[in-house]
């Protein structure tokens, strides 16, 4: 059974479907409250030292619950240190997208709004 966490946003039809079947995914998980909250809010603030340990955290959630990859993107830093801990027992994917961007003007203003599909999966080595 192949099991995946997501950690950072809702996943789109579009992205499930897909690791379902090019991933082969069953089940899908998500990390504790506790560490989701703090991986949403990464701060400018939060120190390295603070982010390995987060990352570790998030390793350690992952490999209890069996999952065969995690769903990772965006701090470079935890990108990192998961991959350094993980030293691929678990395989890191991340969503490859194309993305369209839409222009409007107003008033003289102008409001930029970027569209994402999801296109692939992606094994981060």
């Amino acid at each position: 059974m192949f099991v995946a966490m997501n950690i950072s946003h809702k996943l789109t039809e579009a992205q499930i479907e897909d690791a379902k079947s090019s991933l082969g995914v069953v089940n899908f998980v998500f990390p504790s409250k506790e560490i989701h909250e703090k991986i949403s809010d990464i701060s400018p603030e939060m120190e390295s030292r603070e982010i390995k340990e987060l990352a570790l955290d998030l390793f350690s959630e992952a490999w209890e619950e069996g999952c065969d990859y995690v769903f990772i993107a965006g701090q470079p830093e935890l990108v990192y240190y998961f991959l350094t801990k993980n030293k691929g027992s678990i395989t890191a994917v991340n969503s490859v997208t194309s993305r369209v961007s839409v222009e409007v003007e107003k008033d003289g203003i102008v409001t930029k709004t970027n569209q994402f599909q999801h296109v692939l999966w992606r094994e981060i080595l």
